[in-house]
């Protein structure tokens, strides 16, 4: 299975670059679903360019030793808590 986990009810999408460096020009790419209950999953992506530094697509299968891949349960936010420091999010 090439996206083991994936939520089969997830109706919502938000991704973003996650490199702890702010500097670096190829960050490393976060997307979370969020499902019909509220729960939210994640995976991360590295980008893969051509030779002009363009994404040309997003490789998530990753290997067993790397970040890459599978999808993995978050801390599911309830109404009111607050939002999450810049440190927090990069985790």
């Amino acid at each position: 299975m090439e996206h083991p986990n994936y939520p089969e009810d997830a109706c919502s999408i938000s991704v973003a670059g996650v490199d702890a460096d702010p500097t670096a020009s190829e960050e490393n790419v976060s997307i979370q679903v969020q499902t019909t209950t509220g729960q939210v999953w994640e995976t991360r992506c590295e980008p893969l360019l051509d030779s002009s530094h363009d994404i040309v697509r997003l490789d998530c299968v990753g290997q067993a030793d790397d970040e890459f891949g599978p999808w993995v349960q978050r801390t599911t936010p309830m109404p009111g808590d607050p939002a999450l420091t810049t440190a927090q999010r990069r985790r």
